[in-house]
């Protein structure tokens, strides 16, 4: 059991808790910071899933199988594995990567379309209805 008490939230102000103390617990961001930041958070998650969702139509409907197996298709394939994998190598050894404006962007954008691009080559070997399925199990979960 929390020995916390919330206070209402007003917007604009930061959102306080209160222990039985009367101990006043202030934190970093106010509620108006915290409703920009979920957005931010919540379209760079959309662009990541359109990034996804896009190159696996892609490669389903314009049928790229015999693009992913040219010397150019799996070039591009170790290129997107490098560009999945360096982000994160990135910003574990380096916070402040992450951290600064341009640079975070620049991240973000690597590992999408790199993941991207592995998850569409690897969907080029499984069925459409597999993949229906999958789909509709994960809209469903989420």
């Amino acid at each position: 059991m929390s020995n916390t008490v919330a206070i209402p939230i007003v917007e604009g102000e930061p959102y306080t808790e209160m222990s039985l103390n009367n101990e006043v617990f202030q934190p970093v961001m106010t509620i108006k910071e915290r409703k920009t930041f979920i957005t931010k958070v919540y379209i760079c998650v959309e662009f990541q899933l359109f990034c996804l969702f896009g190159l696996i139509m892609l490669t389903k409907i314009y049928n790229l199988q015999h693009f992913y197996i040219t010397d150019i298709g799996r070039g591009l394939l170790g290129l997107s594995i490098f560009f999945s994998i360096f982000p994160i190598f990135a910003c574990i050894c380096c916070e402040s990567i992450y951290k600064r404006f341009p640079v975070n962007y620049l991240m973000l954008l690597m590992f999408s379309l790199g993941t991207s691009y592995v998850v569409s080559y690897a969907v080029m070997y499984n069925k459409s209805d597999t993949l229906m399925v999958a789909s509709g199990l994960t809209t469903l979960d989420v």
